[in-house]
This record gives structure tokens, C-alpha cells and sequence, in this order.
């Protein structure tokens, strides 16, 4: 009809919202880890309820009946032992659950290795040999927070473990260094400096040149969805950050990765 307006053209938009999913996804898994922390908490608290008794019960048992046969003797101390190590596993999930904010102290770094090692050695697969190498002679602290530092190194042993599923060797040592103008270039910034150094090493599947680059961004992981939330090396950088020091690595395809940690001595 005259006069009438037909339309001649449908023009359709298109966003791709793939990355905000993405993103959503990722916020809904750190939103439920989270919980699962608090979850953990509560749930440590109780498993201490329940291993005090056993552990006292234990000890006053064989002070009460010291004439006990060898074998009854035997099984009371493995029934302590047993207690014991759980009452430390219980501790350490405490430790991660707490999150609190405090004040920086002086830390001697070998206390925090010693904890982490024994929660390792206690969860961590018999395929997997630990070995730990610190000086025994006093050496320079550091200064920080000691929950965020205990962090930092459950978080390297735990990408360690991920990487030997077959078994391998992990590696802890704990040294001081001094870095001067000499030193590598990605060093020279934080020359002339006295640095506690944190070294994790691992002989597993190693990291891929591509992927190296990118191993501290947040959300960035090489691991399958389930298995990971690309948060663990982005945290542990921020907090040596914030510590004031810096991090390193060195790996290679099937050949093991090896993380520095430098934290500036007191």
C-alpha cells in the first residue's frame, strides 16, 4: 500500500560472553573453596575434641599400668604416635583455615620448613621421596607473617606433588645468600642484599616454555578444571611481594621445575 514501510533488513548483534563465563566459573570455584575452608575449620575443631582424649587416655594408661606386656606396651605408644600425628594434621589445617592478619615477626624460615615437611611426609604419596637440606648453624631470620609464608611453601610442595603422579624426588633446602651486581640480570635489582633462600625442587613433568611466562598470572593453570584454580602461585607471589623479596623458576618439559624464594634477611 502507499505510504506503507517494509523492512528490508534484520540486523542481529552477536557478543562473544565466552571469557565472562570463563571468569563467573572461576569467581563460583574460589566462592566454594572458600566455604570448603570454613567447612574445614569447624571440622578441624572437632577432630581436636576428639583426639585429646584418645592422646590422654594413652599416656595415663601406661603410667597406670607399667607392669602392661611388651606388646600391650607397644600398641598403647603406637596408639600415641597415631594421636600425636593427627593432632599436627589438625594444627596445620587450622593454620590454612585461619587466614588472620598479623604482625610481621622474626621468623627463622627452618621452623616453617620443619612443619610443612612433616605435614608432607604424612600425606603426601610414599612414591614420592623428600629430602631436606638447612643449615644447622644459627642463621639470618626474616621478617614476616608466618601463617603466609607456610603458604607460600605448602602451596610450591603441593604443585610438586601434582607434577609427580608417578612417584620422583622433591627437594627442600634453605640457605642464605648475598646478591650482588654480578649476579643473573633478573637479580640485579635486588643487588647488594643478604637473602634467605627457599628452594623447592621437584623431578616431575616440568612446565612448558609457552606456559612459563604466564605460571604466576591469577587463574592461569596447566592442571585440568578439576584439578586446580590457577590461585596458588599468583597468591605465593603477591605475599613474597609483599614480604619484600621476589621469586624464581627454572623448568623444563619432563624435566622437573625448581622455585627460589627470596626473602630479604633481617
Amino acid at each position: 500500500m502507499p505510504g506503507e514501510t517494509r523492512p528490508y533488513a534484520v540486523v542481529a548483534s552477536f557478543v562473544d560472553i565466552t571469557e565472562r563465563k570463563q571468569l563467573e566459573a572461576q569467581l563460583l570455584r574460589v566462592q566454594r573453596l572458600e566455604s570448603i575452608g570454613t567447612l574445614a575449620s569447624g571440622i578441624a575443631h572437632d577432630l581436636n575434641n576428639v583426639l585429646t582424649p584418645i592422646l590422654a587416655s594413652s599416656q595415663l594408661l601406661l603410667l597406670k599400668h607399667p607392669d602392661l606386656d611388651s606388646q600391650s606396651q607397644r600398641l598403647l605408644k603406637m596408639l600415641e604416635s597415631s594421636a600425636r600425628r593427627g593432632a599436627a594434621l589438625v594444627k596445620q589445617i587450622l593454620t590454612f583455615a585461619k587466614g588472620a592478619e598479623s604482625r610481621p615477626s622474626p621468623i627463622d624460615l627452618r621452623s616453617i620448613v620443619t612443619d610443612a615437611v612433616l605435614f608432607c611426609q604424612q600425606t603426601f604419596s610414599r612414591t614420592i621421596v623428600l629430602s631436606v637440606e638447612m643449615p644447622e648453624s644459627p642463621m639470618s631470620l626474616v621478617l614476616g607473617d608466618a601463617t603466609q609464608l607456610h603458604q607460600v611453601l605448602m602451596n610450591l610442595c603441593l604443585n610438586a606433588r601434582d607434577a609427580m603422579q608417578e612417584g620422583g624426588n622433591l627437594s627442600i633446602t634453605v640457605k642464605e645468600q648475598l646478591i650482588d651486581d654480578l649476579g643473573p640480570e633478573s637479580y640485579r635489582s635486588h643487588a647488594q642484599k643478604q637473602y634467605v633462600v627457599l628452594t623447592v625442587k621437584d623431578s616431575g613433568t616440568g612446565i612448558p616454555r609457552e606456559a612459563i611466562d604466564r605460571i604466576f598470572d591469577p587463574f592461569f593453570t596447566t592442571k585440568a578444571a578439576d584439578k586446580g584454580t590457577g590461585l596458588g602461585l599468583s597468591t605465593a607471589a603477591r605475599i613474597i611481594q609483599n614480604h619484600g623479596g621476589f621469586i624464581t623458576i627454572d623448568s623444563k618439559l619432563d624435566q622437573g621445575s625448581e622455585f627460589r624464594v627470596f626473602l630479604p634477611a633481617v
